[in-house]
């Protein structure tokens, strides 16, 4: 129930289908994702932080006008604890 994103905008950034590059994401909340200040996106956690290599969701500017990036650690509630 649902589809992959890409995290690079697979035609405006060139992104590619790899594995490592693409988030699961409902057909409802897909539509969201987007390239413009109103939309979220997506990027690649560095190896510097917390979760490597974990998808992290910026929210449009409308709720969050600093865009921090987010992780949904929904499938993983053991990392609301984690320190």
């Amino acid at each position: 129930m649902c589809v992959c994103h890409h995290c690079r905008e697979w035609v405006a950034q060139l992104g590619l289908t790899d594995v490592d590059q693409l988030a699961l994401v409902c057909d409802t909340h897909h539509p969201l994702a987007g390239l413009k200040d109103t939309d979220w996106h997506t990027i690649v956690a560095g190896p510097d932080h917390k979760y490597p290599g974990r998808i992290l969701w910026v929210p449009p500017i409308h709720i969050d006008p600093t865009r921090k990036p987010r992780i949904n650690h929904y499938f993983h509630p053991h990392e609301y604890w984690d320190d």
